[in-house]
């Protein structure tokens, strides 16, 4: 399965910062690392997730209203690392690993394909189901980097949005890949699927036996091979647990 670091190991590095996704880009068996950019106050675009400096650090105020350089400032996750630029996250990573930039929000299409243009790694453009209009963006571009459309629960009607855009990668929340067949409907569609967020093994090693083409993960343990003694029974409890929480939905 191809392996994508979730937010650099956002479980194991302090999330989206350039010495976690250094980092991350290191490890062994790691295929990709996968960020997340926005345009912070002063028009910069950043790799942070959320829209709130808060969210990963004690200090306070809306990425869209903070400088390139207060951002830089503040500490994340108590590393003392502040929040990068795009372009010093895209000089950390070898040329061999891909990157998957997720798209927090419209209007940033051009900027981070014309980042991307002059590196050699191979890149891909996400974005979730809420900031689709990001991902339409990037197809009128009419650039050649593939596509990826984050997803978790509207399962028929995001797989046609997927395909409607010319995504090649249909990219659902781990937990509906085991509990509907949304794995083959991708497929059948000529789309690739890579399930998120992947936080253990026995997650990973159910999703590899339905059949995905690769995991965004959490922390690097994921990629550790785990013993069928280990399985026993947790594969199983898994299926009923993930079944009866989206039966619930």
């Amino acid at each position: 399965m191809y392996f994508t670091a979730h937010r650099g190991f956002d479980d194991y590095y302090p999330e989206n910062t350039r010495s976690g996704i250094g980092n991350a880009a290191r490890t062994d068996g790691v295929d990709a690392v996968e960020f997340d950019v926005r345009r912070c106050g002063s028009g910069e675009l950043v790799v942070i997730h959320h829209d709130h400096v808060g969210a990963v650090s004690e200090s306070h105020g809306d990425v869209d209203e903070l400088s390139a350089s207060e951002l830089a400032s503040i500490s994340v996750e108590g590393s003392g690392e502040g929040v990068p630029e795009l372009e010093e996250v895209l000089d950390v990573v070898p040329s061999a690993v891909g990157m998957n930039v997720e798209l927090k929000e419209i209007g940033l299409a051009e900027e981070v394909l014309e980042a991307v243009n002059n590196i050699e790694n191979d890149v891909l453009i996400s974005a979730l189901d809420a900031n689709v209009h990001a991902l339409w963006e990037t197809c009128l571009a009419e650039t050649s980097v593939p596509l990826a459309y984050n997803f978790s629960v509207r399962l028929k009607e995001d797989l046609e949005i997927a395909d409607l855009i010319g995504c090649s990668y249909a990219n659902p929340n781990w937990a509906m890949c085991l509990a509907t067949d949304v794995i083959d409907r991708a497929h059948e569609r000529g789309m690739a699927v890579h399930a998120w967020p992947v936080g253990s093994r026995v997650v990973a090693e159910a999703l590899r036996r339905r059949g995905v083409d690769g995991i965004i993960a959490s922390t690097p343990a994921v990629a550790r091979p785990i013993g069928e003694a280990a399985l026993d029974g947790r594969l199983e409890r898994l299926y009923r647990s993930v079944s009866e929480i989206v039966n619930r939905r």
